[in-house]
């Protein structure tokens, strides 16, 4: 299945379980940054409300019967016209990124799949709320060192990029370009490996420990 066929089935999947429901499905990331990568389908549900008690046991059966790796967030249109993190209607997790999604939405880095156009109704991010999903980001790759390395290597390049550029709206692929030039290049064959294990798909080759540390201290000294 292409990327278009398969967000031609998600999108009929959210229409049979929601229909009405639904204000705009819109998808974002890689995608929107060829020839970057993709390795998942990145998009954004917006409802006209809260989903009652059987609504995450909906979701869950819609993403059983898609397939495929995804990351969608199903939020309200309520919450989507805030500038605060949106929680999940499965009810667990807020998408401490929205500043992040936003600034992407009115750059245009975006395509509309069925309903509104956010830009209608999503708000443009101010730099602090930026900064601060920017941190929360780097904190949130601490954890993943160990499982996802190449992820981690190619996002903590896209964050310096974004701090040192004052603009978070670029790829993976983008910040690793960014840190050829920008780094030593005792750092470049670990970036080369990284961007190859996305194109590949092989993922956990590598070691990311020590270059988290060097880009948090780099990132801490170009955010004072």
């Amino acid at each position: 299945m292409t990327p278009d066929q398969f967000a031609r089935a998600f999108v009929e999947e959210v229409d049979s379980t929601f229909g009405t429901h639904v204000v705009s499905v819109f998808t974002y990331g890689a995608a929107m940054f060829p020839p970057a990568p993709v390795t998942d389908f990145d998009a954004h549900v917006v409802l006209d409300g809260p989903l009652d008690e059987n609504g995450p046991r909906a979701i869950d059966q819609l993403h059983a019967r898609i397939g495929g790796d995804t990351d969608v967030w199903y939020i309200t249109l309520d919450e989507a016209r805030g500038s605060g993190p949106p929680l999940d209607q499965r009810g667990v997790l807020r998408d401490e990124a929205w500043p992040l999604h936003r600034a992407h939405i009115h750059a245009g880095r975006y395509a509309v799949l069925a309903g509104a156009d956010p830009a209608e109704f999503v708000p443009e991010p101010t730099w602090d709320e930026l900064d601060t999903a920017l941190r929360h980001e780097l904190d949130w790759l601490s954890e993943r060192l160990d499982v996802h390395p190449e992820y981690c290597v190619l996002n903590l390049c896209r964050i310096a990029a974004s701090y040192a550029n004052h603009d978070v709206v670029i790829s993976k692929l983008q910040g690793a370009l960014w840190a050829f030039a920008a780094l030593p290049d005792e750092h470049h064959a670990l970036i080369r490996s990284a961007i190859d294990g996305y194109r590949s798909h092989t993922f956990g080759k590598i070691d990311a420990r020590a270059f988290y540390d060097v880009m948090r201290e780099k990132i801490e000294a170009v955010r004072s």
